[in-house]
């Protein structure tokens, strides 16, 4: 749910609804499934690629700053709420 609720909170300034941004998000969140990767972070991950992204496979610029971007909020934003292993409560129930 995390990732759902971050991306969809860009919905309607990347032109979709919160409809399909909850279904975008749909299998991102507890870790993937796994427990492993914080939802929120993928979310916000999801909104700097609508925003930054590569749709052009010739534009390597694009590339080059969708991956400057998701380094930067992961390096500076996001911190220690990346990986969920060190949230043991988070990850998915067996």
């Amino acid at each position: 749910m995390c990732s759902q609720a971050v991306f969809a909170a860009f919905a309607e300034q990347f032109g979709i609804t919160e409809k399909q941004a909850f279904q975008i998000g749909a299998c991102f969140g507890r870790g993937m499934c796994k427990g492993e990767v914080c939802g929120a972070c993928k979310g916000a991950l999801m909104v700097l690629g609508m925003k930054y992204g590569q749709f052009d496979l010739n534009d390597t610029a694009s590339r080059a700053k969708g991956r400057d971007m998701a380094v930067k909020f992961l390096d500076e934003e996001a911190q220690g709420l990346i990986y969920l292993p060190r949230y043991p409560w988070l990850r998915p129930q067996e």
